[in-house]
């Protein structure tokens, strides 16, 4: 199952994973949040990467607090949200600085 978003645009976010919800047909058990940009140039690119990177991984980490399944919770199946990161958020890397940047920032963001 595929559908494209603009992981940068809160309204393209959620139709998506609106979409994705409705596909599978009921709530979900894990939802992996993997988008990210590394070819702008530091200043150009900054600002769309803190888009898709920290306010995504806010929108996604809401959208899925709303739409996580928690009937089994009880029984000690807690849902999943998974942000990805490699090690740049603690290990910055100089070439890809301002992707560097927004990883730290959305592995500090609590949705």
């Amino acid at each position: 199952m595929r559908r494209a978003a603009d992981a940068g645009d809160a309204s393209s976010l959620k139709a998506a994973l609106d979409w994705s919800l409705e596909q599978l047909g009921s709530k979900l058990d894990v939802l992996s949040y993997n988008a990210g940009r590394a070819s702008e140039s530091f200043v150009t690119g900054l600002r769309l990467r803190l888009s898709i990177s920290a306010v995504g991984t806010l929108v996604a980490g809401q959208w899925f607090r709303e739409h996580a399944r928690l009937d089994r919770v009880a029984k000690g199946e807690l849902p999943l949200f998974l942000v990805t990161g490699e090690v740049l958020d603690r290990e910055p890397n100089p070439e890809i600085v301002s992707l560097s940047a927004v990883k730290a920032a959305s592995q500090t963001i609590t949705p």
